[in-house]
């Protein structure tokens, strides 16, 4: 473990330690994310298969998620929500001609 500056990422064992919260830090947020997007962009094109262990690995995500950083917990699950939404509704469906 090394302790640095206050603008500095201090991690240990994967986890990004602040000053006053602990998470799993922006990078991990970003590839859920695009995890997230590209499951609902793309879930017509894969197989049942590959959609079940896509979902099954946002699932780990978010129950990792909910235990180490709630707040981020509760931002994925509101992007997740949004994205399924829109996928119902179509909004991310490409024109067709």
């Amino acid at each position: 473990t090394r302790i640095l500056g206050p603008r500095q990422r201090r991690k240990i064992t994967g986890l990004v330690i602040s000053s006053d919260a602990i998470g799993v830090g922006r990078i991990k947020k970003k590839e859920l994310r695009a995890k997230i997007y590209n499951y609902f962009k793309n879930k017509r094109f894969n197989t049942q298969e590959e959609n079940q262990k896509i979902d099954a690995e946002i699932k780990g995500w978010f129950s990792y998620l909910e235990k180490i950083d709630p707040i981020g917990h509760r931002q994925m699950i509101k992007y997740h929500l949004k994205k399924k939404r829109e996928n119902k509704t179509g909004k991310n469906e490409p024109d067709s001609f």
